[in-house]
């Protein structure tokens, strides 16, 4: 059956930079996780319905009321314990096993990237997968992680018996010094730079398409709305990322470029 691709000519162009410029980066939000059965937090199905970010994602919040905070953290545990990666998760992890993807800059917390197949991926607002103690840094093991998400109350450290946390970025915490400077150089060394499923309104990450900009690096942009980014995009095509970026590999192996 003949494919009604309305944005065909977009795909094949994206495919072609990808192909011929290799040293890729990726820049992913919540929108790329949607179809992996997790809402976008802001969306009118999304936690934040629920749970006012003020009151439950804050520092202040955290300090106050782990309990309260803990509600949320369960919340996004048993989200992400139940979702598998999507094909856009999964095209991301070919496009780096074929040479082209060099490193996935991404502001979720569900570690689907790495389940798709990414090795390289710098974790902007942490993850789910590791509980800590910010007194002690003793850390659990991921299953025991898990069943922390299952029980109820605050689970303590115990190590030093003070209220243990998921390694996420709340509101009002800064990004993780080493996830920054990680994505500052992958954005330094990228030859284009592909921006999925984020409104690129919060700050750092939305700095970082006008540094590569800057540098002369394609934009690429795969959203099913209008964003900042669309402004300055090289290419910007409206749709969902695990209908089109199955597509755009498809177009690379028609090329039959040689591939590292």
């Amino acid at each position: 059956m003949e494919k009604n691709n309305k944005w065909d000519k977009e795909v094949e162009e994206m495919a072609r930079i990808l192909a011929v410029r290799k040293g890729c980066v990726a820049l992913t939000g919540a929108g790329i996780s949607v179809a992996s059965g997790i809402p976008d937090f802001r969306s009118p199905q999304g936690l934040w319905e629920k749970f006012d970010p003020q009151v439950y994602a804050t520092l202040e919040a955290w300090v106050s009321s782990p309990a309260k905070a803990w509600e949320l953290f369960r919340a996004v545990g048993k989200m992400v314990k139940n979702a598998m990666p999507n094909p856009a998760h999964i095209s991301l992890g070919k496009l780096e096993n074929m040479g082209i993807m060099d490193a996935v800059i991404t502001q979720n917390v569900d570690g689907l990237h790495q389940l798709g197949g990414s090795k390289n991926v710098i974790e902007f607002h942490g993850n789910t997968r590791e509980i800590i103690c910010q007194r002690c840094e003793w850390k659990a093991k991921e299953n025991e992680s898990m069943l922390m998400f299952e029980s109820e109350g605050v689970p303590l450290c115990p190590e030093c018996g003070f209220p243990l946390r998921p390694r996420v970025v709340l509101f009002g915490e800064p990004i993780p010094e080493e996830s920054l400077s990680k994505a500052m150089e992958a954005i330094s060394k990228c030859k284009s730079l592909i921006v999925i499923g984020t409104s690129a309104v919060v700050a750092p990450a939305s700095y970082l398409p006008y540094q590569a900009k800057r540098m002369g690096c394609p934009i690429l942009e795969i959203n099913l709305d209008s964003t900042p980014v669309s402004q300055i995009a090289d290419i910007s095509i409206r749709g969902s990322a695990e209908k089109i970026l199955p597509e755009v590999i498809e177009k690379i192996n028609i090329f039959h470029i040689p591939q590292e």
